[in-house]
């Protein structure tokens, strides 16, 4: 008998981050074969998902899973119901966690999802437990059934939002696209997205982020350098400078935080605010950033480029750096003790934010849209055309 492989969970992706949300999964263990089987397709579609697979031998179930369906990144359970699911003293301790978080969160923010491996609905799935199979004549009843657990079993399932039976035709596709309305912060980036960036010179990984390094942009000061240029930019052995009231700022390469990646495109954040703008200015800002910061061919692979919003700041809050300016961006002056920067509102509109902590409050200006404020900047860019183009680390300024 060949030996079953385990799926891997969410925390075993390299795209693995703490704060990862996902779905727990409850089944019966006679029930494996199928169950793993789903478990391989949701995996391959990015789902995150825990089960027992993680439990150690001695560990504490009842204690460990518990921590895990309590957790706040675990935004429901898929359960695989079968006649051996009413049958799991575990699956009944871990609908009873299920019906203690609705009742704290509301139905709406944990979601049950049941997946029925036999066509059956839960009555059936309750009647085919308590009837021996192996002897249907006599009807045999299975006194190992507690009758407190079937109506619990009964009372948590048909109370359910989604179901969906394996015997339907894209079944696995039904669930994600399911838990994809719910919450798509559930699904995680490719791995073989993934492993298309680490073919990539200009890809680095630094506590757990995946890190670009791209384009060039004045940001270092350099006092060893003296110009003699009032303004602009001057090139010094190789090495491009700009000059603001003569001060040298070196250009070297940005750093982009990468937020979002599928087999097609990354999208990322600038680790840092690069540059100052006016609000009514901010559009050029941005045209013209593109032709300092890029050559051509790094040009013809972004697919857009834009100020941060309020909510990619606030949904990526963990995994992005804290709202720091670069030397160059400093260079302009105080904008007292918190960094203001123009992002997008709700709305669509360019807003003054102040931040501080990862804390973000509208700001007013004493000139209105007159006012500089920094630009934090987020890039989507086509990963095929970079990797096509065979980006090195000295042409784009890494080495």
């Amino acid at each position: 008998m060949c030996e079953i492989v385990k799926p891997k969970c969410y925390d075993d992706r390299e795209t693995y981050r703490e704060f990862d949300k996902y779905m727990f999964i409850s089944y019966a263990h006679l029930d494996q074969d199928q169950v793993y089987a789903t478990l391989n397709l949701l995996y391959d579609k990015c789902l995150n998902f825990w089960y027992d697979k993680k439990l150690n031998a001695g560990d504490a179930w009842d204690e460990k899973v518990r921590d895990v369906i309590v957790n706040e990144n675990c935004k429901g359970i898929i359960l695989f119901m079968s006649k051996n699911s009413v049958k799991s003293a575990a699956v009944e301790k871990e609908l009873c966690i299920y019906d203690q978080i609705v009742k704290e969160r509301g139905r709406d923010n944990f979601k049950l999802i049941t997946v029925s491996l036999n066509s059956m609905n839960a009555n059936g799935a309750v009647r085919d437990a308590y009837v021996s199979l192996s002897s249907l004549k006599n009807s045999e009843l299975d006194i190992h059934l507690p009758p407190e657990r079937a109506i619990n079993f009964l009372q948590k399932v048909t109370n359910t939002a989604i179901y969906v039976s394996k015997t339907d035709a894209n079944y696995a596709d039904k669930i994600i696209d399911s838990l994809k309305n719910f919450d798509s912060e559930l699904f995680c980036s490719d791995d073989v997205a993934l492993s298309k960036l680490d073919k990539l010179p200009i890809t680095d990984k630094e506590n757990g982020k995946t890190i670009l390094s791209f384009g060039s942009y004045p940001q270092e000061k350099r006092t060893d350098v003296k110009p003699y240029l009032q303004n602009g930019e001057i090139k010094i052995k190789n090495k491009l400078y700009s000059v603001k009231n003569a001060i040298a700022f070196e250009h070297t390469p940005i750093q982009w935080i990468v937020t979002e990646n599928d087999n097609q495109a990354v999208t990322a954040i600038s680790k840092f605010a690069l540059d100052r703008t006016k609000r009514a200015d901010a559009d050029d800002f941005i045209n013209a950033f593109c032709e300092k910061a890029f050559d051509e061919e790094i040009r013809s692979s972004v697919i857009s480029i834009e100020l941060c919003s309020l909510q990619d700041l606030e949904k990526y809050a963990e995994l992005l750096c804290p709202d720091e300016e670069t030397p160059y961006c400093k260079s302009y002056g105080k904008t007292g003790f918190s960094t203001l920067l123009w992002l997008i509102d709700g709305n669509g509109e360019k807003v003054c934010y102040s931040s501080n902590g990862g804390k973000y409050t509208q700001k007013a200006l004493p000139y209105g849209s007159d006012s500089l404020s920094c630009a934090r900047l987020k890039i989507k860019i086509n990963i095929n055309e970079l990797i096509s183009k065979n980006m090195t680390g000295e042409k784009y300024g890494t080495d």
